[in-house]
């Protein structure tokens, strides 16, 4: 196969399944509807833009639209004021969208317009989902909704290191994003610190007993696998640098942020006069209602653990934000909560907990906070519930993911295990059995072919350590779709002329081919 191109050297090329992207219902008609129905998955590509930078959108359907998407509309959640986004590109069922934004504030998924001139809009669960721009309280970060067939995807991609400069991104996304779910990142925030001690009493200081329990903590949750801790101070400085209570609390939860935090645990010392430890959790809201359940259910067990270093358990709390009657609110109408570090994190689409750990003027919970042994088995009863929570294991697992995918080949790498020796990887089958391609893998690569392009598969990756194989669940598993990339070359064939080609994909029914421009973007030649 070749295609010649004038002046300009190709440097993309990716082939199109005969297979959709992602498998789904049957071609619904739209007339029945006034809604946007077949849609697969949705990516937004930014949680958020600064003002006059570009956002891109794509859209997933399943099944060829007799009547297709021309521009998406979102909508200013406080002005109403819209952004037009047009279509840039298509192919595959699968439509790219692109705007500048040059006004502030939060934006949610609004219509879409389509070449008859009809439009549908977005049913009330992805209206919902929203990116900021510019100065505002806090842009949102959509989650996954899980990867179900019958479910829609819905992620952002920043900071996954995927682009959209080509709609083959959009499988590379999943994979990314699939993989990385096996791991988890946990910011410990040692309350106060710097110019802030926090409470005073027994002649300790807060900000000193909560840098100790945190790094207790932390050096615990290190020992497991896939974990990543962070904190947001180490030592006894602010965040910030700044005495400015609502900025450092704000700064806090934008480490969890950055980091796409999977959980954010701040470590406190009460004080005025009671007893214990007690922990609170985001309040029952509609807003990332799953907050609650997770703070109850790590509550209980962190409560558990303390109580049997020797604190007595205040219990559970949460509570709304109302003071001097003035109320804070969640962008679907919901009390927002009374903590500043469990709001803000739940504005980041992320769930956050404080645990005060006993009463600093308190004699008896005094005496142990003194002991540094009572400290460590504080953090480690923290972080030994969260473990329980998030289901961890010390034992260290591969954790592969899809490096290549040629023409009926995928190849998977792993990061290397301490003391393995070997890795085994297999196929898992339907009927939950094993095809094993091998036992004794030295590298942390491997490839498989004589697969058949389209077809969605699921991986297991072991290694052999200390004289044995690790366990594993099917949260181990990896599985992913083969779109294979073709493999071309370039050769200049006249002046001003480059002819490119490529080994023929099987069951691809067509190929796009692309130039990519200076700025990064790419000039596409046929799709």
């Amino acid at each position: 196969m070749q295609k010649s191109i004038q002046r300009y050297l190709l440097t993309t090329i990716f082939a199109m399944s005969f297979l959709s992207l992602f498998l789904g219902h049957p071609v619904n008609a739209f007339a029945d509807s006034s809604d946007v129905d077949n849609l697969s998955f949705i990516y937004i590509e930014k949680s958020h833009v600064d003002l006059g930078d570009a956002q891109r959108v794509a859209l997933g359907f399943d099944g060829t639209l007799s009547d297709e998407p021309v521009a998406l509309y979102c909508a200013n959640t406080a002005s109403e004021a819209l952004i037009r986004f047009d279509v840039t590109s298509s192919a595959d069922n699968t439509y790219l969208f692109s705007s500048s934004v040059s006004a502030a504030g939060v934006y949610s998924l609004l219509k879409v317009e389509y070449a008859s001139g009809a439009t549908r809009i977005f049913p009330d669960e992805i209206s919902d989902q929203m990116f900021s721009a510019g100065e505002v309280a806090a842009p949102y970060r959509l989650l996954s909704d899980g990867d179900s067939d019958d479910q829609l995807e819905s992620v952002f991609t920043d900071d996954t290191g995927a682009s959209f400069d080509s709609l083959e991104s959009a499988v590379d996304v999943i994979s990314e994003n699939s993989a990385r779910a096996r791991s988890w990142v946990f910011v410990l925030d040692a309350g106060h610190g710097g110019w802030d001690s926090g409470a005073i009493g027994n002649g300790l200081r807060e900000k000193d007993l909560t840098l100790k329990i945190a790094r207790y903590c932390r050096d615990e949750l290190q020992k497991y696998a896939g974990v990543r801790v962070i904190m947001t101070r180490d030592s006894d400085a602010s965040v910030t640098g700044v005495a400015n209570t609502s900025n450092e609390l704000i700064a806090r939860a934008q480490i969890a942020r950055d980091n796409k935090a999977s959980l954010f645990m701040s470590f406190h010392i009460n004080s005025g006069g009671g007893t214990g430890a007690e922990i609170w959790i985001p309040r029952p809201a509609k807003w990332y209602s799953s907050f609650n359940e997770l703070g109850e259910s790590l509550g209980q067990d962190v409560l558990n653990r303390l109580v049997s270093v020797g604190l007595v358990s205040r219990g559970a709390k949460n509570d709304y934000y109302d003071l001097n009657g003035k109320q804070l609110y969640y962008p679907d109408g919901s009390n927002a909560d009374s903590l500043a570090v469990i709001r803000n994190c739940r504005q980041y689409g992320i769930p956050a907990v404080l645990v005060e750990h006993g009463f600093i003027d308190n004699s008896y919970d005094a005496g142990l906070l003194a002991n540094s042994l009572y400290l460590k088995k504080m953090g480690q009863a923290d972080a030994l519930a969260i473990a329980n929570q998030f289901g961890l294991s010390k034992v260290a697992k591969p954790d592969p993911v899809v490096s290549e995918m040629r023409d009926g080949k995928i190849k998977l790498s792993w990061d290397s295990i301490p003391n393995a020796s070997k890795y085994a990887i297999a196929l898992c089958k339907s009927d939950g059995s094993f095809n094993t391609y091998t036992y004794d893998c030295t590298g942390t690569s491997y490839e498989i072919d004589g697969l058949e392009n389209g077809k969605t598969y699921t991986f297991l990756v072991q290694a052999y350590a200390n004289g044995d194989w690790n366990t594993y669940t099917s949260d181990d598993y990896l599985t992913c779709k083969l779109i294979p990339s073709p493999e071309a070359q370039a050769e200049a064939t006249g002046d001003g002329e480059v002819t490119v080609s490529w080994k023929a994909v099987a069951g691809a029914e067509r190929y796009a081919v692309a130039e990519k421009m200076a700025d990064g973007s790419y000039r596409t030649y046929t799709l």
